[in-house]
């Protein structure tokens, strides 16, 4: 009896030091875990959540709020790049047309062509224009990108600057042309001169309308 009460005590003995050691060692891990995770201490910042979206990337409901902004501006670029194609390739289209109808030497072509040169201008590429500027307009406005860029100012002045060729010369040149063509005849100087005049136009208006096109890409600054 004796002998088995000795086992029993030295048994528990054995128990309480290894119970001891075990909360010695597990002591450090469980104070480490609650320094690295604080559990609501004031002025302390909380661990992120797992539902929380990851760093650099925007969460579901910033996305949809700004959508629609997005949404204008995307239709604004779409309305001035479309405007564009049109402006810069159907001038292109007329001086190339334009070159080619007067080298031929015919007055009646010439001066059917000149009246629907005169006709594209104003009807096409004139609205063309104007769908360009307010466009432009717009996105400069709602991207909040300020009208003190030389590059938007470079373009601003370009479309005007285009709008007077095309319509103060380009096209009365072409209207004169044509009355030319049909009341003068092939060997008229003053033919000759006004095809030399409207071809000069148009090549200078592709220069000022290239010009736009490579502030619009390139985006100088002073």
């Amino acid at each position: 009896g004796c002998h088995s009460g000795g086992e029993s005590t030295a048994r528990a003995r054995r128990l309480t030091i290894g119970a001891t050691c075990s909360g010695v060692r597990a002591g450090p891990a469980r104070v480490s875990k609650v320094m690295k995770y604080p559990s609501a201490a004031p002025g302390r910042q909380r661990p992120p959540a797992v539902s929380e979206a990851p760093s650099g990337q925007v969460s579901p409901a910033k996305h949809r709020k700004g959508a629609p902004l997005n949404t204008g501006y995307l239709l604004l670029k779409f309305l001035h790049i479309a405007a564009a194609i049109v402006w810069i390739g159907g001038t292109f289209a007329l001086a190339v047309l334009n070159a080619r109808v007067g080298r031929t030497g015919d007055a009646a072509a010439i001066a059917v062509f000149g009246r629907q040169s005169e006709f594209f201008g104003r009807v096409v590429i004139g609205p063309a224009m104007a769908v360009i500027l307010i466009a432009g307009v717009a996105m400069v406005a709602q991207g909040r990108i300020g009208f003190g860029s030389l590059w938007i100012i470079w373009g601003l002045a370009g479309v005007l600057v285009s709008g007077a060729i095309s319509g103060a010369g380009i096209g009365r040149a072409a209207g004169a042309l044509a009355e030319l063509r049909s009341s003068a005849g092939p060997d008229d100087p003053r033919v000759d001169a006004m095809r030399r005049r409207l071809v000069t136009l148009n090549v200078i208006n592709l220069i000022v309308l290239l010009s736009v096109v490579w502030a619009m890409v390139f985006k100088p600054t002073l």
